[in-house]
Formats: structure tokens, sequence, C-alpha cells
């Protein structure tokens, strides 16, 4: 991939205060573009369940951690991605407070 350009997919945010047990959407809209490099950081005072379809934990982001996904990783030509308009889902055991935020590049198309 040497040579390619990346663009920010516009950041999203969810404030803490407003989580339940049950899973939410982050955004209705779901991402703006396809992910190859996708960034969560939960900058709130409560765990966080992380889900892609809205029902099975796939990820876990404790109180003040990160992560991030880089699907461009050791790769030269083919890279997976997030699809554009998926939907990331939250919930907690309790509503805390703080925001926990997205963040996103995708590889700018010719």
């Amino acid at each position: 991939m040497s040579g390619s350009a990346f663009d920010p997919i516009p950041r999203q945010e969810f404030d803490a205060a407003t989580l339940t047990t049950s899973y939410q959407a982050f955004d209705v809209n779901g991402l703006g573009d396809e992910a190859q490099v996708f960034k969560m950081l939960n900058n709130s005072d409560i765990d966080v369940d992380v889900s892609f379809d809205g029902t099975v934990d796939h990820d876990f982001i404790p109180a003040g951690g990160a992560f991030v996904y880089d699907f461009t990783a050791n790769k030269e030509r083919t890279y997976a991605s997030l699809r554009n308009r998926q939907l990331v889902f939250l919930k907690a055991a309790a509503a805390g407070t703080g925001k926990i935020y997205l963040m996103g590049y995708t590889q700018r198309r010719s």
C-alpha cells in the first residue's frame, strides 16, 4: 500500500451518562465510510462492552482504555475493513460520566 492516502471519517461521540445494560447504537447511521483503521477511546469512568451486531459481546474497553483495529497492518495491497454504514453498539453495567469516541480512517479512492 505504498503511496496510499487516507481520509478521516468524522468522529462520533457517545455520552456515557446514557449507557444502559442493553446495547444501543453508537450512531444510528453507522460509520460514514469503510474503515481500514478504526479506533475507540473510552474517556469515561465505566467499563464498556462493544458489539458489531447489537447482540453478541465482541469487544470490551475498560474505563480510560482504547483499542485500535488497523486492517492495513502488514499488508501490501489487500486488506479488510469495517464496512460502510457499520453500526457499533455499546452497553455497560450502569451509566457513567464522560464520553466514548469512535474514529476511523478510509483509504482515499482515486
